[in-house]
């Protein structure tokens, strides 16, 4: 065994400083921050080198498993209810940074070079604990990455399908007579989707490797279909509902009145040749007479609670009866919570509103098709 002489520790000491220079372990640092130097050629490879030469790693594809633990320790991968595995990984993830970030003074770096003498058996000692955690790291989270990378991708990937259906949506439907106040409205919702959407796609980048996301993002954008899992458009969904309320706690109800146009849009769409209803539907969805309204701080409890009593009662037209019984328990305990703030009623409201919607438009386009097909076969 060929023993290491102090030129070669401080070679080693060196390295571990310019690398733990690049991603402190102070709090707040954003993900944006540490991404920048997750997908930095030159940071990896000399990630890649300190591996090598520190823990023997002779797997390259560890490299990216290692820094990932940035994102892991500053909480920009797992959710607020992690796993027994998660947790597990996480402990291993702050237990082995906090070694490699011990194991050298960056107080004085500064004056550091091949003729510092370090004491080589603190140094050692320092050095093995920090492979012992990195080993059980790297052993915790490809056990993790193997068992959830599939189900990460799944989420991710309808995720942004179903946020890119809504971006073009919205932008198919823009009118071109609104006022400058709902364009802008449109323009700001339109740039948040696409930074969502932006995000999605950088984190596709950590769990796979960059070609290996390019790829991915080639399928998404070839594939015009609309992905179908419950489970995974909620994920989806959240995101827009959570802008909708941070929105209303900035007393911004831009976003309100964007939703009220669709309704109003898909809700006429039920009766397509039915002008009276059209009409009725617009003075009782009057935007223009909600936005001065709100915009004098003149919308009370008595309005809120009259705009969702017609909603409701329009929606009942058309969804099937057996959906009554659910939607009594969904109004009652509305009208429980409505002295709750705006912020946390109105998007409540309206994301069941549209699971509603939703329902109705598939049954209509269910009920019409098997018309059609009746009559084709007489």
């Amino acid at each position: 065994m060929t023993t290491k002489n102090n030129t070669e520790y401080n070679t080693e000491y060196d390295n571990i400083i310019k690398h733990i220079k690049v991603i402190p372990l102070t709090p707040n640092i954003s993900y944006e921050d540490i991404q920048s130097h997750l997908f930095n050629r030159g940071f990896i490879n000399s990630t890649t080198t300190l591996l090598q030469t520190i823990c023997n790693e002779t797997i390259v594809s560890n490299t990216k498993r290692f820094l990932v633990s940035y994102l892991i320790y500053h909480k920009h991968v797992y959710n607020e209810n992690p796993t027994e595995l998660e947790l597990e990984i996480i402990k291993a993830a702050t237990d082995m940074l906090n070694s490699l970030h011990n194991t050298v003074s960056l107080d004085n770096s500064a004056s550091l070079d091949n003729s510092t003498s370090l004491d080589n058996s603190k140094y050692i000692e320092y050095k093995e604990t920090f492979i012992k955690y990195y080993n059980t790291y790297i052993e915790k989270y490809t056990t993790w990455a193997t068992l959830d990378k599939r189900q990460l991708n799944t989420s991710l990937i309808h995720a942004h399908s179903e946020l890119s259906n809504t971006q073009k949506f919205l932008n198919d439907n823009r009118k071109e007579n609104t006022s400058d106040d709902i364009k802008q409205s449109q323009d700001q919702l339109d740039e948040e989707i696409t930074g969502k959407l932006e995000d999605i796609e950088n984190r596709l980048r950590v769990i796979n490797g960059v070609k290996k996301a390019e790829d991915i993002k080639a399928a998404l954008t070839a594939n015009d279909e609309t992905i179908q899992d419950d489970s995974i458009f909620k994920i989806a969904k959240k995101a827009f509902w959570d802008i909708f309320t941070e929105e209303i706690e900035r007393n911004d109800y831009s976003r309100l009145f964007i939703i009220l146009d669709e309704i109003k849009t898909r809700l006429k769409a039920l009766t397509p040749n039915r002008q009276d209803i059209h009409t009725d539907i617009d003075q009782n969805i009057d935007i223009d007479l909600y936005k001065q309204m709100i915009s004098n701080g003149a919308f009370e409890t008595e309005d809120f609670m009259k705009l969702i009593e017609y909603l409701v009662t329009k929606i009942k037209q058309y969804i099937a009866p057996v959906h009554d019984t659910e939607i009594g328990h969904w109004v009652t305990k509305l009208y429980e919570n409505i002295g709750d703030k705006y912020s946390k009623t109105l998007p409540a409201f309206f994301e069941e509103y549209y699971n509603y919607l939703e329902i109705t438009e598939k049954e209509i386009a269910d009920f019409r098709k098997s018309v059609q097909e009746r009559q084709s076969k007489k």
